[in-house]
């Protein structure tokens, strides 16, 4: 696990005691600091004639977060059990990125397949304050519907106070998680990028407008649980 974290602090003191509890090593990536002349340079690519750029701490993260890695930010948190969660995320990733063929079966690269969680997506977005899908009914063929998982440690409804409550509540039946295409999420307390995702990532990264890169990555192909 890679964390992005300029120097030591409560925060990462407080990561560091967390990964010692649950069993996880995670990196703080040497990082050199990001100077003003890159900042001032990212915010002013793109179109000529744009009036929208982004705020320097917003420029400043697109120039941090631009890695093929599970990124952490550090004050994230998690569970205990969070390599049990991980497990079924595993299982339920690979579930809704399985190609078919017309007949149904499943096509022999996928079976190949051994990686953790499949080669098929761009972001894998695990850790964000709320996130809508697509194709909840299963009518709009753009999109695939969601997949949703029995996880017992997902909190109830009534410990859920995200702004996506009601997605939560009216759509995620209780007990259980959802995997999906992505949709308004916010936050990127923990994401993991793709080699391909990098490389898609370029485009957004290099054409910068008003919005926070979370914002920008909502709108790029990427899976949430």
């Amino acid at each position: 696990m890679l964390v992005l974290s300029k120097t030591p602090s409560w925060r990462t003191r407080g990561l560091n005691a967390a990964t010692q509890l649950t069993g996880l090593d995670f990196t703080i990536a040497p990082q050199p600091p990001v100077a003003k002349l890159s900042i001032e340079t990212f915010r002013k690519m793109g179109s000529v004639g744009k009036t929208t750029r982004p705020e320097p701490g917003s420029a400043a993260a697109w120039l941090a977060h631009l890695e093929t890695a599970l990124i952490l930010e550090d004050d994230v948190n998690w569970d205990l059990r969070i390599k049990d969660q991980m497990r079924l995320v595993s299982d339920n990733v690979r579930a809704f990125g399985r190609s078919y063929g017309k007949t149904g079966h499943q096509l022999v690269s996928d079976l190949d397949d051994s990686t953790p969680y499949g080669t098929g997506l761009d972001v894998l977005w695990v850790g964000h304050c709320g996130s809508l899908s697509h194709n909840q009914n299963g009518h709009d063929e753009n999109h695939r519907r969601p997949v949703y998982y029995i996880d017992p440690t997902r909190p109830t409804n009534q410990q859920y106070y995200g702004w996506a409550r009601d997605f939560v509540i009216n759509e995620v039946p209780q007990g259980r998680r959802a995997v999906h295409e992505s949709r308004m999420t916010k936050c990127t307390f923990a994401y993991a990028v793709s080699q391909k995702g990098a490389y898609n990532l370029f485009n957004p990264a290099t054409a910068p407008n008003g919005e926070a890169f979370d914002c920008r990555y909502t709108n790029t192909a990427a899976i949430r649980s």
